[in-house]
This record gives C-alpha cells, structure tokens and sequence, in this order.
C-alpha cells in the first residue's frame, strides 16, 4: 500500500548526512535500472543485473537511513534543502521521468525489495497516459510496499508576471530551463514560454559563460527551435523571431557565428512560409535581419541569399500606393465598400469628420503630397531610386530592339545606357548590368548595327577601367548581391578571371578571399589554364588557393599537377594537396596518406587523420588502427589517439570494433587519465558503427563506473533496440 510521508519523516530526511558519492551511485544505477526494464521483458538477465545494483546501493544507504527522499523540481533532484549537481545529465533524465508522471517526491524505505523497484520502474516506463494521482493508484494495486510517491499537485501553482528573478537569488529559475536546453534534458517546447518571457540580454549573457568551449551542435539547434518554432497553424512566429534577433545582436562574436550558421545556414523553412515571415515582421526587424545577414555573408547558403533577394524584389512589385493605402481606399480598379462610399458621401462625411480633420485628409488625398508622413517619404525615395533606374533601363533596352530605330538614335541610346551603366556599378546592381551587357552582347553578333555593338563590348565593358571597377564592386557589393553579381562575372570570365586571380592573390580580408573563391569556382573549364601557371608562385597561399580552385570547380584532369605538391616542406600547401587527391580517390592518394600518418610533423598527422574522417577513407582503416595500438611510453600520443577514434567513429569500419575493445579493457599506471579519455571517446564514437557490431561493447559500457559511459550505451542500446522491433 503506497502511503503519504509525514511530516515529520521530511524533516527528519533532511537532517540525516547521506554520502554523497553513494547517495549519486544509487541514483545512476536506478536510471540504469528504470532503462532497462523500458527496453527489455521483465525476465531478462540485463534487467536483473541492474536492479541488483541498483538494490545492493539502496541496501548501504539504508544503513545510514532507514529512509531516502527525493524530491523533483522539474528535471533537478533534490535531497533535504540540498539540490543534487544540476550538470548531471543522469540525474536530470532521472528527475525529468519522474515529473512527466506527475510525480513530486518520492520515498525509499528499508526493506526495498527488487519487485518493488522492478515495479517502479515498469510506471515510469508504462506508455499509457496516467500521472499524478492515478499513478498512485496504480502503485497501490501492483502491491508496492517500499517506495512511497507523492504527486504533484497542479492546482497550487500559478505562474506570475514577470517573477522569473527573484531579488537576492543566486540562480534564476528560467537559468535552470535554459541549461536544460543545452545538455538536452529539456525538450525546446518546455523551455519556450520561459526563454520568450526573460530580456534577451540576460538570456545572451548566460549563454556567453554556459556555452563557452566545446559545445554539442545539437545544443544550439535546441535553442534556436525554442525561438524559431512553427505555429500549429502558420509558420514561425514574428515576435519569437525578433526576440531571436534581439539575442543574436547580444552574443559574444564567436557564438553568434555559430548561431547564425545553425540557424541560417541550412534554413528548413518553405519559401512561402519564409515570405509570409517578412511580410509580418516589423521594418526595424527587417533591417537587423539585413544586417546580420550582410556581416556574415560568408556562413550564408547561395540559397538563401537567392531567397532573401527574391522576396526583396517580390517587394518591389507592389506599388507605394498600393502598400500605403491597403485595404483602406480605393485606386483605379480597387472595388470600394458600399458602406465605406456611403460615409464619404457630402451629407455623410460631415456626421462623422469634423472640418479641421476633414482638411488633413483632403491634403493626404493629393497625391503629390502622399509622402509627407516619415516613414513614407523613406520607402517612396527607396523605391525612386531603384526601381525608376531599373525601369529607364529597361525601356532604353527595349528601344534599341526596335527595328524602326535610325543608326544615330541608336548610338545615342547607347551613350544613355553606358552612363546608367556607370552608376548601376557604383551602387552594385549587377543584375541590371548583365541585362545591359547581354542585349549588346546579342546585338554584337546578330544585330542591325552590329558594329556599334561590338565597339561598346571593346571599348567600354572589356577596358581596364570597366573591368578594375567591376572587380572593386564585386568586392564591395557581391556578398550581398550574389545572384547578378556571379551572373554578370560569368558573362565576362574570358576578361575577367585573370584579373580576379590577381585580385585574389593580394586581398587581406578572408571573406572577400572566400567570395572570390566562389565566383572564380563557378567559371567551370576555362579557368584551369591560368589557375596551372599560378601553381608556380612563390606564395604559398597563392598555391593553395589554386589547387582548392583545381578541386571545387572539378578539375579531375588536372591533379598531376597538384600531386607534386603532396610531399611539400610547407604543411599547408602539402595538406592542401593531399585533401585534393583524397577528393578525386586518385589511387596514390592512398600511399601519401600512409605516408604522412607515419611522418614527423604532429601537426601535419593531426590534419591527415580529420581528413581521413571526413572522407570517410575505409582503405585508411588499417593505418589508422596501427596508430592507435601503438605503444607509447611518454603519453605525448594521446592527442592523436583521440583524433584516431573520432576520424574512425565517422567511417564506421567493424574491424575497428575489436581494436577499440580491447583498448576499453587495458589499463595503464602512469597515464590513468589519459586512458579513461580515451574509453569515454570510444562510447562517444560509436553511432556509425553497424549494430550488430557494437553491441557488445555497449553492454560491456552499461557495466562501466563512468556514468557518461553508461548513459550513451543505455540511449544506444535503446534506439538500436526499437530500430529492430521496428
């Protein structure tokens, strides 16, 4: 029969002196334990190894007490007035299972039995949807003697405006849901009322000290759902996007990085709903979001610069008319309501407008005088300057299609479109200069005045002073104009890439080096022969810009004369080499791997076997197996055994398997430390791997005195364990 606790018997517990250090043993081996009765029938030998534990820990306690109390805030375990470590995943997934049933405290009394824990845990793990105080009841018909639950009485909470902080408080509560959010004890839904409730500030300053090091990539796309999250019915909420906006503007610079790579680099949101967005946010909103975008071009996809540049120009399409007066007036062929005609009606309109009002309204109605209001006199001098710019273009364009135009009309049209062109470079509208250059382009070859055409190619779009300013336009506008400006580069690569190439080889600023990169990659075949002169430059960042150019615009032909490169004294441009081949599977690729595992430059090593990693190089596999069983006496090769199993965890190779187990069971005297990194690596590593693989190890990890090691070979064991009922 499952009883209330007294109060006496709290405040006994509270009192009593548990160890520590046993008192968190129990706790791991009966999250253990609950996992196991989730994930295998109530007989198996698993189950019964880890209650046994769990039970021989709750037996030594109860030698101190004859009862044990654990109360839960959320997902924080706490002990008489003392909360147990809040950094403690284990305890959090313990106390977070307790709290989704509803239960507030619970208490284990001497004379625990193993059925009664078996028990326990099979409420915990039950896939029906009792809490509270139903779970009781289910407690008291299963005969549950030892262990006393009380339930969490909702209706003696409420939650108060703006009493997140409390005055004199050393850890605010919405602190303890943001932490939860990170280490991933806390789904971003539960967390998402109390982020949006607390100044951005305080929030970007927690982050600032609690994400400093290395961080899962996981834990920052948990935050950013909890902003960016998506309305049942619509798409991602307006105000929960400012206030994203808002922290990012408060973090430190390197975690801004990250944040606007994991929220915008590779964006999940639909066109349609990413419009609908912009269309809601405020302006303000919209020039922060600009401007973040535009500082950090370089951690930007193309495609979401396409996006952002497509829904500025869809924009443009709707008139200042038609935005300023929506829904409120009428003009040209805008239907107007009935009742709205009748109230503007002589012997309407002075009943309900006095005539001082009446006056204001009829000089808004002028419409030259339409953009007196600030704000409109901003939107309405924007779209003056670049969309009558772009219609004069357009119409000058058109003309000198016309068959009817004379020879004279159409070189002065030509002097008109060569001045617009001028301008359009100096603010960097590419695109309405490559819509220049391909009508004279056409007409050059196919045209009535084909000569005139073919001059204004030579003379103005192919002179030197055309192209240096085109190449300081693309450095200064191209980032954020990507789209025309890779249009118009291409349309001129033929005089254009040499130039680039030099401009590449003495720009200091690394995102404008990247940009160009990008622009240069993208002009396919015709580059290699100038890219394959400039491989013999004495700079070495020159060569190995040529040869990242030689591997990102697929230039599988031309790795003889990268493959010279793959023994360089310099390590960069050696590295850079090597990364190509290994990009192309050349089949020597193979020996210079071999080759620089083996070498003397730890640096160079350490490189080779991240590349290795990523490349996912199964032939490499032996190499690498033979790095980590060597012996090392001095513990300096620590590092690159670490490197080793994470570049292998990525490939996943089964004859690693063995190697890595044996590792897990050896011990060392002097160098502990560095071998229990190593085991906690091992586990930390082991996804990739195939199931049937790994599983031995993972049941050898369950056995572990590392936590950290029992608790990934529990959630692996589980998700394996469910793909296969699956």
């Amino acid at each position: 029969m499952v009883e209330k606790v007294t109060m006496k018997e709290k405040e006994e517990a509270k009192k009593i002196p548990l160890d520590a250090k046993l008192l968190s043993d129990a706790i791991i081996e009966l999250n253990i334990s609950r996992r196991s009765v989730g994930l295998y029938p109530g007989d198996h030998p698993i189950v019964k190894e880890s209650l046994r534990k769990a039970f021989s820990c709750f037996e030594s306690l109860f030698e101190l007490s004859h009862n044990i109390t654990l109360g839960i805030a959320k997902n924080t375990l706490v002990v008489g007035d003392f909360l147990l470590d809040a950094r403690n995943p284990v305890f959090k997934e313990f106390a977070e299972s307790l709290h989704l049933k509803g239960i507030a405290a619970v208490a284990f009394y001497s004379g625990l039995s193993m059925e009664d824990l078996q028990g326990f845990h099979e409420l915990l793990v039950a896939k029906d949807s009792f809490t509270g105080p139903e779970i009781i009841r289910l407690a008291e018909s299963k005969g549950i003697k030892s262990i006393k639950l009380i339930p969490l009485d909702i209706s003696k909470f409420h939650f108060a405006k703006d009493s997140l902080r409390k005055e004199g408080s050393d850890c605010a509560l919405w602190e303890s849901y943001v932490s939860g959010l990170i280490d991933g004890t806390l789904a971003d839904s539960d967390a998402e009322g109390v982020i949006l409730s607390v100044r951005q500030e305080d929030i970007a300053s927690f982050l600032n000290n609690r994400m400093a090091g290395d961080i899962d990539e996981t834990s920052y796309d948990r935050v950013i759902t909890s902003y960016l999250k998506k309305r049942e019915n619509g798409g991602i909420r307006a105000e929960s996007f400012s206030k994203f906006l808002s922290l990012i503007d408060n973090l430190s610079p390197e975690l801004k990085q990250q944040f606007i790579k994991r929220a915008f680099g590779r964006p999940a949101v639909e066109a349609g709903e990413a419009e609908s967005l912009l269309k809601e946010i405020t302006s303000c909103d919209m020039e922060r979001l600009e401007a973040i975008l535009h500082e950090n071009s370089s951690l930007i996809p193309e495609s979401l610069s396409n996006l952002l540049d497509k829904l500025r120009h869809a924009k443009t399409d709707e008139s200042f008319f038609d935005r300023l007066f929506a829904n409120r007036g009428a003009i040209d062929d805008i239907e107007i309501d009935e009742n709205m005609i009748r109230l503007f009606q002589d012997d309407q309109f002075n009943n309900y407008v006095n005539k001082s009002y009446q006056d204001e309204l009829q000089l808004m109605m002028q419409p030259p005088k339409i953009s007196k209001a600030s704000l409109a006199e901003e939107i309405e001098e924007h779209y003056r300057e670049e969309l009558i710019g772009k219609t004069i273009s357009e119409i000058v364009l058109e003309l000198l299609e016309g068959d009817f135009i004379a020879r004279e009309d159409y070189q002065c049209l030509l002097e008109r479109i060569l001045a617009m062109t001028e301008q359009f470079l100096e603010a960097g509208r590419f695109y309405e200069i490559s819509e220049i250059y391909s009508t004279i382009s056409s007409h050059s070859h196919a045209g009535k005045f084909n000569d005139d055409a073919s001059g204004v190619l030579a003379d103005f779009f192919h002179s030197e002073n055309f192209l240096s300013g085109l190449i300081e336009a693309l450095k200064l506008w191209g980032r954020s104009e990507r789209e025309g400006a890779l249009r118009l580069a291409k349309m001129n690569k033929c005089h254009l890439m040499g130039r680039l190439l030099d401009a590449l080889s003495e720009e200091t600023d690394s995102s404008i080096r990247k940009f160009l990169l990008y622009v240069l990659s993208s002009f396919g075949d015709e580059i290699f022969p100038e890219v394959i002169k400039r491989l013999n430059d004495p700079r070495w960042y020159v060569v190995r810009n040529m040869m990242y150019l030689i591997r990102e615009a697929g230039g599988i032909k031309y790795v003889t004369y990268v493959r010279r490169f793959a023994r360089d004294k310099d390590e960069k441009i050696c590295f850079e080499a090597l990364k190509t081949l290994v990009h192309f599977k050349t089949s020597d690729s193979l020996s210079y791997i071999k080759f620089h595992l083996n070498g003397d430059d730890p640096e160079l090593r350490s490189r080779v076997i991240s590349l290795v990693g990523t490349y996912r190089c199964e032939d490499a596999v032996p190499y690498l197996l033979q790095l980590l069983e060597k012996k090392d006496i001095f513990g300096s090769g620590s590092g690159d055994k670490v490197s080793i199993i994470r570049a292998l965890g990525k490939i996943g190779d089964p004859r690693a398997v063995s190697v890595l187990t044996k590792i897990y069971h050896s011990s060392a005297i002097l160098f502990k430390a560095e071998l229990d990194q190593l085991r906690v690596e091992i586990f930390k590593n082991t996804e990739n791997y195939p199931r049937d693989s790994v599983n031995h190890l993972l049941e050898i990890g369950l056995r572990s005195r590392n936590y950290e090691i029992r608790a990934i070979s529990e959630r692996l064991l589980g998700e394996r364990e469910t793909a296969y009922v699956s």
